[in-house]
């Protein structure tokens, strides 16, 4: 008689939501081999994620939710693979294969912003739009003052305009990987002591590091894998 065997989860899709911003969207496809994983100081119920109930780690509830995604190796090590995902992101389909294409020849992937209704390629330019949008009352994500600071820094170091821009709502990696951890450590000190807005750092910290990343296919808010549905939305996760 053949006893069921276990299948060993090598992977985490995972995500983070601190304060009442998103709901938590249960996934379409549930692969054998992943585990799903949210870290949230709300009240959630789910049949598919695990809720991992913590207490904010800042009174900055994006920045408590940043640290999860940026350094998946200090929460999460006990996994190969990990993939954020931005607590309105829905999954549709089997991440295995775009694991399996995508960190072929490196440890990292993202969407890549020109593949986005706003297209960009710079965080220079990314950067403008944060400040412009504050300062006409339109949204406010972080301090125009601040972000100024941060991107005088990085032209003092020579960081090149239009070196890419990823859109980081979602993002795989092999996370416990050296050069994976030595450039989330850049990249969460550049948030921690600049912008919370992790887009700016993301380019600079790969671009200090010289780490090798790749950018995956499509618009990041809807493609094969993944559907982005507004922050608090009423509409149907369909």
């Amino acid at each position: 008689m053949l006893l069921n065997k276990k299948i060993k989860k090598n992977i985490v899709i995972y995500t983070a939501v601190f304060g009442a911003k998103d709901n938590l969207i249960d996934p379409k496809c549930v692969p054998k081999n992943v585990d799903f994983i949210c870290f949230t100081d709300q009240d959630f119920k789910s049949d598919v994620w695990q809720i991992k109930k913590v207490k904010p780690i800042f009174d900055d509830s994006v920045r408590s939710a940043r640290i999860y995604k940026v350094l998946p190796h200090k929460f999460l090590s006990e996994y190969e693979y990990c993939v954020w995902v931005d607590g309105n992101i829905q999954v549709k389909r089997d991440v295995n294969s775009l694991i399996k294409r995508y960190l072929k020849d490196c440890n990292f992937a993202s969407y890549d912003h020109t593949k986005t209704k706003d297209s960009r390629d710079c965080i220079y330019d990314e950067a403008n739009i944060l400040i412009d949008a504050a300062r006409n009352k339109k949204t406010y994500k972080d301090s125009p003052e601040l972000i100024k600071k941060q991107m005088a820094k990085y032209k003092a170091l020579h960081y090149p305009a239009h070196n890419g821009l990823i859109s980081s709502m979602i993002v795989i990696r092999r996370h416990n990987e050296k050069d994976v951890i030595k450039t989330m450590e850049c990249w969460w000190k550049e948030i921690e002591n600049n912008s919370r807005r992790d887009q700016l750092s993301f380019n600079f910290a790969a671009w200090k590091n010289n780490f090798k990343f790749s950018y995956l296919r499509g618009d990041s808010r809807n493609n094969f894998f993944f559907k982005h549905f507004n922050h608090k939305s009423r509409e149907n996760y369909r």
